[in-house]
């Protein structure tokens, strides 16, 4: 009877402990993210040089420590640290690796670490709402980096020159600018989230992306958002897209046909300008109304235009057959 209670017992510790060992499995990022902040050691306050602003925080003005790995603290002298300041205000000797901002911060300020080519890894903030302009521009190394969903302002160049970022993620909400935020910089794939709806000006230029999916809520690809990208070859645009503007997806190499959602009515012959290879516009709904921009054909010179065909559905409004506006015509 013994011997019997003993392996009952037994069985329900083992049983017990594979239940705990299932649960942190499920939760294993979050525990190893929680993890991560726990052991982080902040560096002391006598690192960095600092002001008060005026909305009561402390200002990061510049890092003057020795280490590597900067772990910048959430508060001093009793007070949160909210901003990192303005203009490269990590001028440091030290060849800065790491650095992990403190979920106090707000707002990070233009090329505060633009030029740190030792810059691989940085943690953000997921309070984050200003990324300014150049922030990390011309960091070379940066490979690793994700913005939080907090964030509403995405400044001019934040990213631009980043060769080693291959990944990164466009939050919901934010407002503005992303202009030439990831020129040429090394991604290779993005995640633009629902709720983004607007790609803002030449945002993607020069890029490796190889391929775009966008969320329901874009309505706009502005002016050269993906110009330059000659590894983009498959790109699916949203239903609800209104407008694409000129050169978007122009000197794109490898691309050789797109669709155009029904509900686009503001696009132009320019979006494809310089691509050699493209092959056909598939329109899923009635012909745009100024596809022929006579101000940029006089601008650009005649082989700007590649030969393409013009794809649209029987029934559609607008477009002619053989020709329409001298490009080759088919039914699909």
């Amino acid at each position: 009877m013994k011997k019997l209670i003993f392996l009952l017992f037994t069985f329900v510790i083992i049983f017990m402990l594979s239940c705990c060992n299932g649960a942190q499995g499920m939760n294993g990022k979050e525990s190893g993210d929680a993890q991560e902040k726990a052991t982080e050691k902040e560096n002391p306050m006598t690192d960095f040089e600092f002001r008060d602003n005026e909305d009561g925080g402390i200002s990061i003005t510049n890092y003057v420590g020795t280490s590597t790995e900067v772990v910048i603290p959430s508060e001093i002298n009793g007070k949160d640290v909210t901003e990192i300041r303005a203009f490269r205000s990590f001028l440091s000797p030290a060849p800065i690796t790491y650095v992990s901002i403190p979920d106090t911060v707000e707002t990070i300020g233009p090329a505060a670490f633009r030029g740190y080519s030792s810059l691989e890894k940085v943690k953000l903030s997921e309070n984050l709402k200003v990324l300014s302009a150049q922030a990390f521009m011309d960091c070379t190394n940066l490979s690793e980096i994700v913005l939080p969903k907090s964030l509403t302002i995405i400044g001019y160049e934040v990213f631009s020159n980043c060769t080693s970022l291959k990944h990164i993620n466009i939050p919901p909400d934010f407002e503005e600018d992303g202009s030439l935020a990831f020129a040429n910089s090394g991604l290779e794939t993005v995640e633009i989230e629902n709720g983004v709806e607007k790609i803002p000006y030449m945002m993607f230029y020069g890029t490796n992306i190889k391929e775009i999916i966008l969320p329901e809520t874009v309505r706009e690809i502005g002016y050269g958002a993906f110009n330059e990208c000659d590894s983009l070859e498959n790109v699916k645009l949203n239903e609800g897209l209104t407008t694409i503007d000129h050169l978007a997806f122009s000197s794109c190499a490898n691309l050789s046909e797109i669709v155009i959602p029904s509900t686009v009515d503001n696009i132009s012959e320019t979006v494809f300008a310089y691509n050699n290879n493209f092959k056909k516009v598939k329109f899923d709904g009635n012909a745009p109304s100024d596809y022929i921009n006579e101000d940029y054909r006089n601008m650009l010179s005649p082989s700007a235009f590649p030969e393409y065909t013009i794809c649209y559905h029987e029934g559609t409004e607008g477009f002619t057959s053989p020709e329409w506006y001298g490009y080759k015509t088919e039914v699909w």
